[in-house]
């Protein structure tokens, strides 16, 4: 196995080292032994295992970093993802994060266009895709354990979505009233009273703010920063 692997690199940390080398046979050689550990451990979490990447291989191809028919390569792949999707949108005991990973697989597969077009792959992915919005915005919806935190990390994950490829009239009521919310809460509490994860929460707003393009949320949110 390679150095990175026995390091034990995470889905992230692998990309990293794929983005400061320019060398694409080194790099299909790492993917390769990254995906053979996750086959031998039957893996299938995001961090270290085939949901990230299959991400990882589509993230890539887009990039030009590598040439393959991602479809082809994640064809069975693609298959076991299908039923923890199913898994994970039937289950009460789903974390956000592990619905936020789930979305990130299927939103890069779709943002990737396949050179052979398939029109029912193409259909599985989107609907996937609009399940597990749908869970999400479910539990945003009724789950009042939710931090804050989590909360920002839905609305930045779902600001991306409806500015590349998804329809905002599927999240914009919730995408709004929740923003909004967290604007006015962290507006509501006195300066220097925040905490980290509040701040990094911010930050994610300020993200989701300026991806999404919305100079009143971005400046309101600048105001609490500057405060803290």
């Amino acid at each position: 196995m390679s150095q990175v692997l026995n390091n034990k690199l995470d889905v992230y940390q692998l990309l990293s080292v794929f983005m400061l080398n320019s060398n694409k046979e080194k790099i299909e050689i790492l993917l390769d032994d990254f995906i053979e550990e996750a086959i031998l451990k039957d893996d299938y979490s995001f961090s270290t295992g085939l949901l990230g990447a299959g991400w990882l291989i589509s993230f890539l191809n887009k990039q030009d970093m590598i040439d393959v028919d991602v479809d082809n390569v994640l064809y069975d792949v693609d298959d076991n993802i299908y039923k923890l999707t199913i898994k994970a949108i039937v289950s009460i005991n789903i974390s956000i994060d592990e619905l936020l990973e789930l979305i990130s697989y299927y939103h890069q597969r779709i943002l990737n266009k396949s050179k052979y077009y398939n029109f029912y792959r193409r259909f599985a992915l989107f609907e996937c895709l609009k399940l597990l919005v749908d869970k999400v915005s479910s539990i945003m919806a009724v789950d009042t354990s939710l931090s804050h935190f989590e909360k920002s990390k839905v609305l930045l994950k779902y600001s991306y979505l409806i500015t590349t490829s998804f329809s905002e009239n599927e999240v914009e009521v919730l995408f709004y009233k929740t923003i909004e919310e967290l604007i006015s809460y962290y507006q509501s509490i006195k300066p220097n009273n925040f905490n980290v994860k509040d701040i990094e929460a911010l930050n994610y707003l300020l993200l989701t703010s300026r991806q999404y393009a919305n100079p009143y949320w971005i400046k309101c949110i600048e105001i609490i920063l500057k405060q803290n």
